[in-house]
């Protein structure tokens, strides 16, 4: 990182200017426009198959079940700075259904750069032989199945309203395994790119 910063001394400081602009927010707005369910301690936004209690009192974000405790755990960092970013910037505009590789969004050259490049060749070498655990993974991660699509694909939500898909080609003889990550277009009127980057390296982790 430049100036030897790390990356949790980034994400910390993106957390806190996130946490500050949701405050800003009129609940019922932000509420309608990032799909969440209001109840009396907060709010409960979905992500990858999970309910999740956000806190704007106690700034948190909290969970039950492996899953939720794998997003809020291990993957903490990714998850609030995209679903903080998200909920500061979320609209009320439906999936167009087309997708887009990441290099393909506007300033999404950066996906393919560095240490944003997304593990997808880790997640081709785990399921290269085993599309059925590919998409067991992806169902209890609240995702569905996709037909048509490489030999499996399937569609998951980091975030309401943004919705992914991954494709999984199997590999062979002649071929490597390989996998590719797509978002619907309209993630770009639902999170800036840094947000939405996090979204995305929040989903493929929790599919390794």
């Amino acid at each position: 990182m430049p100036g030897g910063l790390c990356y949790h001394q980034i994400m910390t400081e993106g957390e806190q200017k996130a946490w500050e602009d949701v405050d800003a927010l009129v609940p019922e707005t932000m509420a309608e426009s990032a799909l969440l369910e209001r109840t009396g301690n907060g709010y409960v936004i979905r992500c990858l198959g999970a309910d999740l209690l956000l806190s704007l009192a106690g700034r948190t974000i909290t969970g039950q079940g492996p899953v939720a405790e794998d997003l809020t755990g291990r993957h903490g960092n990714f998850l609030r700075l995209s679903a903080l970013t998200y909920l500061a910037h979320a609209k009320d505009v439906p999936p167009t259904g087309r997708l887009v590789k990441p290099e393909g969004l506007k300033g999404g050259r950066m996906f393919s750069q560095g240490t944003h490049v997304l593990p997808l060749d880790a997640l081709a070498d785990k399921y290269g032989s085993d599309g059925d655990a590919f998409v067991a993974r992806a169902i209890e991660l609240g995702g569905k199945v996709i037909t048509g699509m490489g030999d499996a694909a399937v569609e998951l939500a980091p975030l309401p309203r943004v919705p992914v898909t991954l494709v999984l080609w199997l590999g062979d003889d002649e071929f490597s395994p390989r996998t590719v990550f797509m978002f619907d277009s309209s993630c770009e009127f639902q999170a800036p790119l840094d947000a939405l980057w996090s979204a995305a390296t929040l989903t493929v982790l929790m599919m390794l």
